[in-house]
Protein backbone atom coordinates (compact mmCIF):
# COMPACT_ATOMS: atom_id res chain seq x y z
CA UNK A 1 0.00 0.00 0.00
CA UNK A 2 1.30 3.44 -0.88
CA UNK A 3 1.38 6.87 1.51
CA UNK A 4 -1.91 7.87 -0.19
CA UNK A 5 -3.52 7.22 3.04
CA UNK A 6 -0.92 9.21 4.94
CA UNK A 7 -1.13 12.08 2.74
CA UNK A 8 -4.89 12.06 3.73
CA UNK A 9 -4.20 12.21 7.15
CA UNK A 10 -1.47 14.96 6.39
CA UNK A 11 -4.17 17.01 4.93
CA UNK A 12 -6.86 16.72 7.52
CA UNK A 13 -6.16 19.62 9.71
CA UNK A 14 -5.79 22.07 6.69
CA UNK A 15 -9.15 20.88 5.87
CA UNK A 16 -10.84 21.10 9.23
CA UNK A 17 -9.12 24.81 9.79
CA UNK A 18 -10.81 25.49 7.10
CA UNK A 19 -14.45 23.53 7.21
CA UNK A 20 -16.25 26.58 8.17
CA UNK A 21 -14.96 29.04 5.56
CA UNK A 22 -15.98 26.56 2.39
CA UNK A 23 -19.20 26.59 3.79
CA UNK A 24 -19.54 30.31 4.09
CA UNK A 25 -18.53 30.66 0.57
CA UNK A 26 -20.02 27.39 -1.13
CA UNK A 27 -16.53 27.08 -2.28
CA UNK A 28 -13.84 24.34 -1.11
CA UNK A 29 -11.68 27.33 0.54
CA UNK A 30 -8.62 28.10 -1.50
CA UNK A 31 -5.76 26.88 0.57
CA UNK A 32 -7.67 23.05 1.05
CA UNK A 33 -7.70 23.39 -2.95
CA UNK A 34 -3.92 24.22 -3.05
CA UNK A 35 -2.75 21.19 -0.55
CA UNK A 36 -4.68 19.41 -3.08
CA UNK A 37 -3.10 20.15 -6.51
CA UNK A 38 -0.18 19.29 -4.66
CA UNK A 39 -1.02 15.54 -3.64
CA UNK A 40 -1.59 12.44 -6.42
CA UNK A 41 -5.20 11.78 -4.55
CA UNK A 42 -6.73 12.94 -7.66
CA UNK A 43 -5.13 10.71 -10.01
CA UNK A 44 -5.54 7.06 -7.90
CA UNK A 45 -8.00 6.26 -10.66
CA UNK A 46 -5.51 7.46 -13.76
CA UNK A 47 -3.28 4.74 -14.88
CA UNK A 48 0.28 4.85 -14.44
CA UNK A 49 1.20 4.88 -17.61
CA UNK A 50 -0.83 8.46 -17.69
CA UNK A 51 1.07 9.43 -14.86
CA UNK A 52 -1.38 8.48 -12.32
CA UNK A 53 -1.17 6.11 -9.32
CA UNK A 54 -3.27 2.88 -9.91
CA UNK A 55 -3.92 2.67 -6.20
CA UNK A 56 -5.89 -0.42 -5.57
CA UNK A 57 -9.43 0.34 -4.81
CA UNK A 58 -9.26 -0.40 -1.08
CA UNK A 59 -6.64 1.54 -0.11
CA UNK A 60 -8.37 4.54 -2.58
CA UNK A 61 -12.05 3.82 -0.54
CA UNK A 62 -9.81 4.22 2.78
CA UNK A 63 -8.73 7.92 1.37
CA UNK A 64 -12.03 9.08 0.70
CA UNK A 65 -13.88 8.11 4.09
CA UNK A 66 -10.98 9.80 5.74
CA UNK A 67 -11.28 12.88 3.85
CA UNK A 68 -14.73 12.68 4.15
CA UNK A 69 -14.51 12.64 8.47
CA UNK A 70 -13.00 15.83 8.00
CA UNK A 71 -15.32 17.82 5.70
CA UNK A 72 -17.57 16.24 2.61
CA UNK A 73 -17.39 18.28 0.18
CA UNK A 74 -14.17 18.09 0.21
CA UNK A 75 -14.38 14.25 -0.19
CA UNK A 76 -17.25 15.33 -2.82
CA UNK A 77 -15.24 17.25 -4.99
CA UNK A 78 -12.57 15.01 -5.37
CA UNK A 79 -14.82 12.45 -6.18
CA UNK A 80 -16.18 13.70 -9.05
CA UNK A 81 -12.95 15.24 -10.65
CA UNK A 82 -11.70 11.81 -9.93
CA UNK A 83 -14.41 10.66 -12.27
CA UNK A 84 -12.78 12.22 -14.89
CA UNK A 85 -9.32 9.97 -14.36
CA UNK A 86 -11.30 6.73 -14.21
CA UNK A 87 -12.79 7.92 -17.87
CA UNK A 88 -9.93 8.32 -18.95
CA UNK A 89 -9.05 4.72 -20.45
CA UNK A 90 -11.93 5.97 -23.01
CA UNK A 91 -10.07 9.16 -24.02
CA UNK A 92 -7.84 9.64 -27.23
CA UNK A 93 -4.22 9.16 -26.09
CA UNK A 94 -3.49 13.24 -27.60
CA UNK A 95 -6.76 14.00 -25.05
CA UNK A 96 -4.97 12.55 -21.97
CA UNK A 97 -1.56 14.31 -22.66
CA UNK A 98 -3.33 17.32 -23.01
CA UNK A 99 -5.63 17.30 -20.07
CA UNK A 100 -3.00 15.00 -17.63
CA UNK A 101 0.06 16.42 -18.66
CA UNK A 102 -0.01 18.65 -15.50
CA UNK A 103 -0.68 16.69 -12.36
CA UNK A 104 -1.87 19.62 -10.85
CA UNK A 105 -5.15 19.77 -12.72
CA UNK A 106 -8.52 19.07 -11.22
CA UNK A 107 -11.98 18.74 -13.11
CA UNK A 108 -15.51 18.93 -12.94
CA UNK A 109 -17.75 16.84 -14.94
CA UNK A 110 -21.52 15.94 -15.65
CA UNK A 111 -22.78 12.56 -16.80
CA UNK A 112 -26.46 14.05 -17.57
CA UNK A 113 -26.82 14.67 -21.13
CA UNK A 114 -27.73 18.43 -21.07
CA UNK A 115 -25.78 19.76 -24.27
CA UNK A 116 -25.56 19.08 -27.56
CA UNK A 117 -22.83 19.07 -30.07
CA UNK A 118 -22.71 18.59 -33.92
CA UNK A 119 -20.07 17.70 -36.87
CA UNK A 120 -18.40 20.93 -38.23
CA UNK A 121 -15.48 21.58 -40.25
CA UNK A 122 -13.37 22.25 -37.48
CA UNK A 123 -14.53 19.45 -35.10
CA UNK A 124 -17.57 19.72 -33.43
CA UNK A 125 -19.93 22.40 -32.04
CA UNK A 126 -21.57 22.43 -28.20
CA UNK A 127 -24.00 24.41 -26.70
CA UNK A 128 -25.64 23.92 -23.54
CA UNK A 129 -26.11 23.93 -19.78
CA UNK A 130 -25.15 21.69 -16.90
CA UNK A 131 -26.77 22.16 -13.56
CA UNK A 132 -25.13 20.73 -10.20
CA UNK A 133 -21.82 20.61 -11.75
CA UNK A 134 -19.30 19.97 -8.58
CA UNK A 135 -16.12 21.48 -7.87
CA UNK A 136 -16.18 23.83 -11.14
CA UNK A 137 -14.53 26.91 -9.92
CA UNK A 138 -12.14 24.93 -9.22
CA UNK A 139 -11.64 23.15 -12.28
CA UNK A 140 -9.13 23.34 -14.78
CA UNK A 141 -11.16 21.49 -17.61
CA UNK A 142 -14.58 20.21 -17.34
CA UNK A 143 -16.42 16.91 -19.02
CA UNK A 144 -19.56 17.46 -20.19
CA UNK A 145 -21.97 14.83 -21.80
CA UNK A 146 -23.95 15.75 -24.76
CA UNK A 147 -26.66 14.12 -27.28
CA UNK A 148 -24.83 14.23 -30.29
CA UNK A 149 -27.08 15.96 -32.85
CA UNK A 150 -27.13 16.14 -37.10
CA UNK A 151 -29.66 18.55 -38.94
CA UNK A 152 -31.65 19.22 -35.84
CA UNK A 153 -31.97 15.40 -34.82
CA UNK A 154 -30.33 13.40 -32.20
CA UNK A 155 -28.19 10.23 -33.92
CA UNK A 156 -29.09 7.39 -32.62
CA UNK A 157 -26.90 4.05 -31.54
CA UNK A 158 -27.47 1.00 -32.08
CA UNK A 159 -28.74 0.26 -28.61
CA UNK A 160 -31.54 2.80 -29.41
CA UNK A 161 -30.49 5.45 -27.33
CA UNK A 162 -29.30 8.81 -28.49
CA UNK A 163 -25.09 8.53 -29.14
CA UNK A 164 -24.15 10.71 -25.57
CA UNK A 165 -20.83 11.59 -26.12
CA UNK A 166 -18.57 13.17 -23.34
CA UNK A 167 -16.81 16.67 -24.76
CA UNK A 168 -13.33 18.44 -22.86
CA UNK A 169 -13.70 21.99 -22.34
CA UNK A 170 -11.32 24.19 -21.17
CA UNK A 171 -11.85 26.65 -17.96
CA UNK A 172 -12.00 29.49 -19.72
CA UNK A 173 -14.34 28.78 -22.31
CA UNK A 174 -16.98 27.64 -19.64
CA UNK A 175 -19.23 29.90 -18.14
CA UNK A 176 -20.14 29.40 -14.68
CA UNK A 177 -23.55 30.64 -13.37
CA UNK A 178 -24.07 31.04 -9.51
CA UNK A 179 -27.00 28.96 -8.25
CA UNK A 180 -25.74 26.64 -5.64
CA UNK A 181 -27.52 28.13 -2.61
CA UNK A 182 -27.80 24.66 -0.37
CA UNK A 183 -27.56 23.58 3.09
CA UNK A 184 -26.18 20.40 2.36
CA UNK A 185 -22.18 20.12 0.66
CA UNK A 186 -22.40 23.87 0.92
CA UNK A 187 -18.51 24.05 0.11
CA UNK A 188 -19.06 22.02 -3.22
CA UNK A 189 -19.51 24.75 -5.13
CA UNK A 190 -22.35 22.60 -7.55
CA UNK A 191 -22.90 25.77 -9.96
CA UNK A 192 -24.41 26.11 -13.20
CA UNK A 193 -22.19 25.52 -16.52
CA UNK A 194 -23.36 26.99 -19.69
CA UNK A 195 -21.56 27.22 -23.07
CA UNK A 196 -22.73 29.33 -25.86
CA UNK A 197 -21.63 27.73 -28.74
CA UNK A 198 -18.02 26.34 -28.55
CA UNK A 199 -16.10 24.58 -31.23
CA UNK A 200 -14.42 21.74 -29.63
CA UNK A 201 -11.42 19.53 -31.68
CA UNK A 202 -12.18 16.08 -32.79
CA UNK A 203 -9.56 14.72 -30.00
CA UNK A 204 -11.89 16.12 -27.15
CA UNK A 205 -14.78 13.83 -27.76
CA UNK A 206 -15.32 10.60 -26.61
CA UNK A 207 -17.68 8.02 -25.83
CA UNK A 208 -18.27 5.97 -22.72
CA UNK A 209 -18.37 2.19 -23.77
CA UNK A 210 -17.25 -1.07 -22.72
CA UNK A 211 -15.03 -0.85 -25.61
CA UNK A 212 -11.49 -0.44 -24.65
CA UNK A 213 -8.06 -1.92 -24.15
CA UNK A 214 -6.77 -2.55 -20.74
CA UNK A 215 -2.98 -1.41 -19.90
CA UNK A 216 -3.72 -2.34 -16.40
CA UNK A 217 -5.18 -3.02 -13.22
CA UNK A 218 -6.83 0.13 -12.77
CA UNK A 219 -8.01 -0.59 -16.30
CA UNK A 220 -10.28 -3.33 -15.50
CA UNK A 221 -11.79 -2.01 -12.39
CA UNK A 222 -15.76 -1.64 -13.39
CA UNK A 223 -16.25 2.33 -12.94
CA UNK A 224 -19.90 2.65 -12.12
CA UNK A 225 -19.27 0.27 -8.94
CA UNK A 226 -15.77 1.57 -8.19
CA UNK A 227 -17.29 5.56 -7.88
CA UNK A 228 -20.80 4.03 -6.24
CA UNK A 229 -18.03 1.92 -3.56
CA UNK A 230 -16.44 5.51 -2.80
CA UNK A 231 -19.59 7.29 -2.44
CA UNK A 232 -20.99 4.41 0.08
CA UNK A 233 -16.72 4.95 1.61
CA UNK A 234 -17.98 8.66 2.26
CA UNK A 235 -20.91 8.33 4.07
CA UNK A 236 -19.77 5.78 6.16
CA UNK A 237 -16.76 8.78 6.91
CA UNK A 238 -19.35 11.42 7.44
CA UNK A 239 -21.53 8.87 10.08
CA UNK A 240 -18.41 7.80 11.47
CA UNK A 241 -17.09 11.29 12.71
CA UNK A 242 -20.77 11.53 13.96
CA UNK A 243 -20.48 8.38 15.64
CA UNK A 244 -17.06 9.81 17.33
CA UNK A 245 -18.29 12.62 18.35
CA UNK A 246 -21.28 11.58 20.42
CA UNK A 247 -19.04 9.12 22.08
CA UNK A 248 -16.83 12.03 23.10
CA UNK A 249 -19.20 13.88 24.40
CA UNK A 250 -20.65 10.86 26.44
CA UNK A 251 -17.03 10.39 27.79
CA UNK A 252 -16.84 14.31 28.99
CA UNK A 253 -19.57 15.64 29.67
CA UNK A 254 -21.96 15.68 32.96
CA UNK A 255 -25.67 16.41 32.67
CA UNK A 256 -26.32 19.17 35.55
CA UNK A 257 -29.72 18.38 37.67
CA UNK A 258 -31.23 14.80 38.07
CA UNK A 259 -31.34 13.76 34.27
CA UNK A 260 -28.95 10.79 34.04
CA UNK A 261 -25.71 11.46 32.06
CA UNK A 262 -25.81 10.05 28.32
CA UNK A 263 -23.48 7.07 29.11
CA UNK A 264 -25.89 6.30 32.03
CA UNK A 265 -28.87 6.11 29.26
CA UNK A 266 -29.59 2.67 28.32
CA UNK A 267 -30.85 3.83 25.10
CA UNK A 268 -28.36 5.68 24.53
CA UNK A 269 -25.88 2.83 25.29
CA UNK A 270 -27.30 0.56 22.94
CA UNK A 271 -27.19 2.71 20.11
CA UNK A 272 -24.20 3.67 19.99
CA UNK A 273 -22.88 0.32 20.25
CA UNK A 274 -25.27 -0.94 17.57
CA UNK A 275 -24.09 2.00 15.34
CA UNK A 276 -20.69 1.61 16.33
CA UNK A 277 -20.39 -1.94 15.16
CA UNK A 278 -22.85 -1.31 12.28
CA UNK A 279 -20.53 1.19 11.12
CA UNK A 280 -17.62 -1.47 11.33
CA UNK A 281 -18.83 -4.30 10.09
CA UNK A 282 -20.64 -2.47 6.45
CA UNK A 283 -16.71 -1.03 6.12
CA UNK A 284 -15.27 -4.65 6.65
CA UNK A 285 -17.59 -5.80 4.02
CA UNK A 286 -17.29 -3.00 1.60
CA UNK A 287 -13.10 -3.93 2.11
CA UNK A 288 -13.45 -7.21 1.20
CA UNK A 289 -15.84 -6.84 -2.06
CA UNK A 290 -13.66 -4.30 -3.21
CA UNK A 291 -10.73 -6.23 -2.75
CA UNK A 292 -11.85 -9.06 -3.95
CA UNK A 293 -12.47 -7.22 -7.18
CA UNK A 294 -8.99 -5.60 -7.45
CA UNK A 295 -7.61 -9.02 -6.90
CA UNK A 296 -8.91 -10.44 -10.23
CA UNK A 297 -8.04 -7.04 -11.99
CA UNK A 298 -4.63 -7.50 -11.21
CA UNK A 299 -4.61 -11.12 -12.27
CA UNK A 300 -5.66 -9.35 -15.42
CA UNK A 301 -8.85 -10.61 -15.23
CA UNK A 302 -11.95 -8.76 -16.26
CA UNK A 303 -14.87 -8.15 -13.60
CA UNK A 304 -17.90 -10.70 -14.24
CA UNK A 305 -21.33 -9.81 -13.07
CA UNK A 306 -21.10 -11.25 -9.74
CA UNK A 307 -18.01 -9.39 -8.44
CA UNK A 308 -19.86 -6.35 -9.73
CA UNK A 309 -23.07 -7.06 -7.71
CA UNK A 310 -21.02 -7.89 -4.68
CA UNK A 311 -19.77 -4.62 -4.99
CA UNK A 312 -23.06 -3.03 -5.66
CA UNK A 313 -24.30 -4.65 -2.95
CA UNK A 314 -22.02 -4.18 -0.28
CA UNK A 315 -22.22 -0.12 -0.74
CA UNK A 316 -26.00 0.08 -0.82
CA UNK A 317 -25.73 -1.57 2.46
CA UNK A 318 -22.74 0.72 3.91
CA UNK A 319 -24.82 3.64 2.67
CA UNK A 320 -28.18 2.32 4.53
CA UNK A 321 -25.91 1.76 7.84
CA UNK A 322 -24.35 5.05 7.50
CA UNK A 323 -28.00 6.59 7.07
CA UNK A 324 -29.67 4.95 9.48
CA UNK A 325 -26.56 6.03 12.07
CA UNK A 326 -27.09 9.78 11.34
CA UNK A 327 -30.47 9.46 12.14
CA UNK A 328 -30.36 7.88 15.53
CA UNK A 329 -26.84 9.59 15.91
CA UNK A 330 -27.81 13.03 15.37
CA UNK A 331 -31.28 12.58 17.47
CA UNK A 332 -28.83 11.70 20.61
CA UNK A 333 -27.25 15.09 20.22
CA UNK A 334 -30.62 16.61 21.34
CA UNK A 335 -30.88 20.26 21.07
CA UNK A 336 -27.18 20.92 20.90
CA UNK A 337 -27.25 18.77 17.34
CA UNK A 338 -29.63 21.70 16.03
CA UNK A 339 -26.69 24.32 16.51
CA UNK A 340 -24.48 25.05 13.83
CA UNK A 341 -21.57 24.97 16.12
CA UNK A 342 -22.35 21.01 16.48
CA UNK A 343 -20.49 19.02 14.64
CA UNK A 344 -23.82 16.58 13.98
CA UNK A 345 -25.29 19.78 12.42
CA UNK A 346 -23.22 19.94 9.38
CA UNK A 347 -23.16 16.26 9.42
CA UNK A 348 -26.23 15.62 9.11
CA UNK A 349 -27.28 18.09 6.36
CA UNK A 350 -24.13 17.03 4.28
CA UNK A 351 -25.48 13.73 4.10
CA UNK A 352 -28.92 14.33 3.37
CA UNK A 353 -27.55 16.03 0.28
CA UNK A 354 -25.54 13.30 -0.44
CA UNK A 355 -28.60 11.01 -0.50
CA UNK A 356 -30.03 12.70 -3.30
CA UNK A 357 -27.25 11.44 -5.94
CA UNK A 358 -27.97 9.07 -8.38
CA UNK A 359 -26.15 5.91 -6.83
CA UNK A 360 -27.78 6.11 -3.63
CA UNK A 361 -31.69 6.01 -5.48
CA UNK A 362 -33.59 2.64 -4.91
CA UNK A 363 -33.42 1.79 -8.35
CA UNK A 364 -29.65 0.68 -7.60
CA UNK A 365 -30.57 -1.63 -5.44
CA UNK A 366 -33.15 -3.00 -7.15
CA UNK A 367 -30.50 -3.71 -9.91
CA UNK A 368 -28.87 -5.83 -7.58
CA UNK A 369 -31.82 -8.04 -7.08
CA UNK A 370 -32.34 -8.16 -10.23
CA UNK A 371 -28.79 -9.38 -11.01
CA UNK A 372 -29.01 -12.20 -7.93
CA UNK A 373 -31.82 -14.00 -9.69
CA UNK A 374 -30.34 -13.59 -12.75
CA UNK A 375 -31.95 -11.16 -14.33
CA UNK A 376 -30.54 -8.51 -16.26
CA UNK A 377 -29.90 -5.08 -14.69
CA UNK A 378 -32.11 -2.17 -16.44
CA UNK A 379 -29.63 0.22 -15.66
CA UNK A 380 -26.94 0.44 -19.16
CA UNK A 381 -24.40 1.89 -16.98
CA UNK A 382 -24.38 -1.34 -14.29
CA UNK A 383 -21.33 -3.26 -15.57
CA UNK A 384 -19.40 -0.77 -17.17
Amino acid sequence: MSNNLEIANQLAPIIRAHCERSDVERNIASPVIQALRKTPLGRMALAKADGGEGTPLIETLMVYERLACEDAAVSWVLWNSGLVTFFSRFMTPTLRREVFGDDQFLFCQSTRPMGTIEASPDGYVARGCWTLVSGCNHADWAFLTCVAMDGGEPIMATSGMPRMPVIAVPRDQLEIIDTWNASGLRGTGSHDLRIEEVTIPAHRVFEISDQHTPREAIDRVPIMAAVTAIFAAQALGVSQTACDHILQRGRDEITPGPMPDMRDRPDALTKIATHWAALSSARLGLHASADQLWTSAGRGEDAGEASITSLYAMSMHAMSVARHAMNDLHALGGTKALYVSSPLEKRNRDLQAMFRHIVAQPSMLADVGRSLFGASPQWPLYAL
